[in-house]
């Protein structure tokens, strides 16, 4: 069985889904489950096959994606060999991921609270958010530090859709 393979009908069963499912206490579908590591990962499928995840990794991983912090069920993917979308068709990103220095962050277009920044990014796996205008760093409304003026500047570079707010800290 080759790592693709073994990726899809070991790691990502139906068992395993159902497995996960109980483990975090809601549904947990195997398109959710291959959604949420390649999320996590950042890895596309054949990088991801080579990882050889156990169920532990497996459910820690899933645990860190927006995918469960939503608990968002996908129930399918569909690939077409072209885009049938008219090219006239406005197109609109609702959220972005940004990743840097092996943190992933995750800035929704319409975030429900504006704070600390708005828009700022959220990082699920150490529920911390992200002034995008100054580089504080925030669990819930208490300030835990700050990225500094390069590292942020860096972060904000990697944003392409989203409009940043003004960079509130100087050079």
């Amino acid at each position: 069985m080759d790592p693709i393979e073994y990726l899809l009908e070991g790691t990502l069963s139906d068992d395993v889904a159902a497995r996960v499912s109980n483990s975090v206490c809601h549904p947990v579908s195997r398109e959710s489950l291959l959604s949420a590591l390649i999320e996590v990962t950042g890895f596309e499928l054949d990088k991801l096959a080579q990882l050889k995840l156990g169920f532990a990794d497996t459910v820690s991983l899933y645990s860190k994606s927006t995918i469960a912090a939503f608990h968002i069920d996908v129930v399918g993917f569909i690939e077409l060999d072209r885009d049938v979308v008219p090219l006239d068709v406005a197109r609109e990103r609702l959220d972005e991921r940004v990743k840097h220095a092996g943190d992933i962050w995750l800035i929704h277009k319409n975030d429900a609270d504006p704070f600390p920044s708005n828009p700022h990014a959220h990082n699920y796996e150490t529920k911390l958010k992200l002034h995008l205008g100054n580089g504080g760093l925030y669990y819930k409304n208490d300030i835990r530090g700050n990225v500094g003026l390069k590292k942020l500047l860096l972060i904000r570079e990697k944003v392409k859709f989203a409009p940043l707010p003004p960079l509130e800290i100087e050079a």
